[in-house]
């Protein structure tokens, strides 16, 4: 063999080794994995038909991002702690606490409601998968394990709210772009505000259909605070509906903490984690009463899509809280096929849920209607 023909078969080898490791490279990228085997999954992503839907017909947008777990404030996500506690609307027993789940709102995107032909009165169905159809962190297009609660419920809501007025909405500032400023959230007038967005239980697929009469949309941004100072930040928004809420649907939340919690305290939520039917979540306490700050931290087994949920003390079912930020939600199971469970955690290894105070002097005056126009 000569030098020339040694050198070509040389480059070409060489060549053909680049390719191989680009090609390795991509179909196995590089992963980071605890000690126990599990990949955390930083930023899990809802494949839904809806955004797809929407950048088909009109193209990329500022609010292209707002799924539930896109919309969530600089400090993180959520988790469950200890035992998993949600239930659905049809296994809450205590009628106080049925009366308190009905004032919790649901915040759709306008494009997941679709009319309902041939109905004498006007109706809107959903465009939503079921959790288990989902896929979490799309690029390596892991799905929950089939063990996982509630794969067979719709996925519709990207944050909860309560009614704490006839027509006046409170929520997490950074659901709505107005209020918190941010491309990646939500114009107000692109939400729906849905009540009755429930479940009987965790097999059941969740109500798809809905009367125009429990659907609201949001004209005015009351009042709203969003920032991200530690303990000076803010993270809440009151949003004026475009009609009073009838009675029979449901009814504004009276019984309004307006003094400080302390630590240990038992609270409970209600909201729409990952943007599933109603749950209720009891059994945490207060871990962190944060003197001086305009949130305090608790146990809450809650997650993205629980943005805004009510934070509600049990016993006295005062309201004396709004979710808005957290612990990480999923992790990926190499051990069990590679597919997404729940991350569960205690205090001793998650921070806990932070809870912006309903007690703030701008939210009572907003809410009792001693208050100025922004």
């Amino acid at each position: 063999m000569t030098l020339k023909k040694f050198y070509r078969l040389f480059l070409l080898a060489t060549a053909c080794m680049v390719v191989l490791t680009s090609i390795t490279f991509f179909l196995y990228p590089a992963r980071s994995e605890d000690a126990a085997g599990k990949e955390v999954l930083g930023k899990f992503r809802i494949d839904s038909n809806l955004q797809r839907i929407k950048d088909e017909q009109n193209g990329p947008s500022d609010d292209s991002a707002d799924t539930p777990e896109n919309l969530q404030s600089p400090f993180g996500n959520r988790a469950i702690y200890g035992k998993d506690t949600r239930l659905d609307w049809g296994q809450i027993k205590p009628e106080k606490i049925k009366a308190i789940a009905r004032s919790s709102v649901a915040l759709f995107r306008e494009i997941s409601l679709v009319s309902v032909e041939g109905r004498k009165e006007q109706k809107f169905g959903l465009l939503a998968r079921t959790l288990g159809e989902q896929s979490f962190d799309e690029a390596r297009g892991a799905r929950l394990c089939k063990s996982e609660r509630f794969t067979a419920q719709l996925v519709v809501p990207i944050c909860s709210g309560v009614l704490v007025g006839e027509d006046l909405v409170v929520t997490a500032g950074h659901c709505i772009k107005e209020a918190s400023h941010d491309r990646g959230s939500p114009a107000l007038d692109s939400l729906r505000f849905v009540f009755g967005f429930t479940a009987k239980n965790e097999k059941d697929r969740g109500q798809s259909e809905f009367d125009a009469r429990q659907i609201f949309r949001g004209i005015e941004l009351v009042g709203s605070g969003y920032t991200s100072k530690e303990n000076g930040s803010e993270d809440w928004a009151v949003v004026r509906l475009d009609r009073k809420v009838s009675v029979d649907i449901a009814s504004p939340v009276k019984n309004i903490r307006t003094t400080n919690v302390k630590k240990g305290e038992r609270v409970y939520a209600i909201g729409y984690p990952t943007g599933l039917p109603l749950k209720y979540v009891s059994g945490a306490r207060i871990s962190d009463d944060k003197p001086g700050a305009k949130f305090f931290i608790a146990d809450l087994s809650v997650f993205q899509g629980n943005s805004g949920s009510g934070v509600f003390l049990s016993g006295t079912n005062e309201l004396i809280g709004i979710l808005v930020r957290g612990d990480r939600d999923y992790y990926l199971d190499e051990n069990a096929g590679r597919c997404a469970r729940a991350y569960i955690c205690d205090l001793t290894k998650c921070t806990g849920e932070a809870v912006t105070r309903i007690q703030d002097s701008k939210i009572q005056a907003i809410i009792s209607g001693d208050h100025t126009p922004q």
